[in-house]
């Protein structure tokens, strides 16, 4: 009885500390609203490769008579941020990528090919400033809706403590070429997010290639680990301005820019149907306001490029609203009480509706902030426009003929 009722207390502590883990999902959205909230953060992430074979280094894969290197420095990406939507992020990998923006316009440079292209600036759901960049390298590889909740550990970075959760991903998209002509098998990525600053310090993605060595050999195992490692950590220091401009080198060339693959434009095509209530309780619909211009204004209140738009916006609607005009403010990923008291010191004279709640952030695929649609008498999208570029913005009556 006493080895039962022992067993049972330590089943009973197992599960206690299992139920103190947040849910992956739930901890994704505070390092997201960290994000937002901060004034700003500096760091280095490095990566760095190691390849085993029967636990010892090797520096290169033998498959099929092919020698495939194994590097363990595979480069770096330095981050500057700055609330509200300031960035530079220096991707030193391959041929190299630099995003910068000063909140109004976003510059990428190629070294590679000494090419650069300029945009209206926009802001990702998760605050970082929107175009090229990449900020974690390898979680792209990995499904978002499979996250894991798996401990705790404190790890240790150059000196410093981090308490942190582990999280961890058995879902991952592994590119073929990553095989080095074997078979790819066992991909786990695990990450590990301080739990006060709700920041990744690192992230390790682990994965065995099976090869033979000759054509017609046995198989052998070779174990993988590609680790982002989170350096010269600063939060909420100040940040040198000169970082968030952009000055082309003398021999670099402007290129037009193309659309992101984030970036799904609706352009001549029919508007998706909608129905949404606005705050004050009146139903806004797309049936209803067909043979009228809408504009739809997807927003949110932590968006830097979203907060300097408003005056033009609001200048559409005080000159065009007489003329057929309907601007409708839609917030995307808040809730209803931080919205209220946004608009309880910056009200809009015009209708504002919750994008989620009426289903309009998923029907217009709008992952970008600001996202300007409008939508002409006929129901057909006249205008797209990503992020704040006031010219444009300006011009969208006459786009439609209201100007006249």
């Amino acid at each position: 009885m006493r080895r039962a009722a022992i067993a049972s207390l330590f089943l009973l502590a197992l599960t206690a500390k299992a139920q103190q883990l947040p849910e992956a999902a739930s901890l994704t959205k505070q390092v997201q609203e960290a994000a937002k909230q901060r004034k700003s953060i500096q760091y280095v992430r490095e990566l760095t490769g190691e390849m085993t074979l029967d636990g010892k280094p090797v520096t290169e894969v033998l498959s099929s008579g092919r020698r495939y290197p194994a590097a363990s420095a595979i480069g770096k990406q330095s981050v500057s941020l700055q609330n509200p939507g300031k960035a530079r992020i220096d991707l030193q990998i391959g041929g190299g990528n630099l995003l910068v923006t000063d909140g109004e316009a976003t510059w990428t440079y190629r070294p590679s090919t000494k090419l650069y292209t300029k945009i209206a600036a926009a802001q990702t759901p998760n605050g970082q400033a929107a175009d090229l960049a990449v900020l974690d390298v390898i979680g792209f590889f990995a499904d978002a809706k499979s996250w894991k909740t798996t401990g705790e550990e404190t790890i240790t970075v150059d000196g410093q403590s981090f308490d942190c959760w582990v999280v961890s991903n058995t879902s991952l998209k592994m590119p073929a070429q990553a095989a080095l002509g074997g078979q790819l098998s066992g991909g786990t990525l695990t990450a590990w997010i301080d739990k006060k600053l709700l920041i990744e310090i690192k992230e390790e993605i682990s994965y065995s290639i099976k090869t033979t060595q000759a054509p017609g050999g046995a198989p052998v195992e070779y174990k993988s680990r590609i680790t982002q490692l989170t350096r010269a950590l600063k939060v909420d220091q100040p940040v040198a301005p000169e970082l968030f401009a952009f000055v082309p080198p003398p021999d670099a060339k402007e290129q037009p820019p193309t659309a992101a693959g984030n970036r799904v434009d609706l352009t001549g095509k029919d508007a998706p149907a909608f129905r949404g209530v606005s705050l004050d309780g009146k139903v806004y619909s797309s049936q209803d306001l067909k043979g009228k211009t809408v504009l739809l204004d997807f927003w949110a209140t932590w968006c830097g490029p979203c907060k300097r738009s408003m005056p033009t916006t609001e200048k559409l609607h005080e000159e065009y609203s007489s003329k057929g005009l309907v601007i409708l403010a839609i917030d995307v990923g808040e809730s209803r009480d931080v919205v209220e008291k946004f608009l309880a010191t910056k009200p809009f004279p015009y209708p504002v509706i919750m994008g989620d709640e009426a289903g309009l952030t998923s029907a217009y695929s709008v992952n970008l902030f600001p996202t300007f649609v409008l939508i002409n008498a006929d129901g057909k999208v006249a205008s797209h426009q990503f992020g704040f570029n006031e010219p444009a913005l300006k011009g969208m009556p006459a786009i439609v003929g209201l100007d006249k």
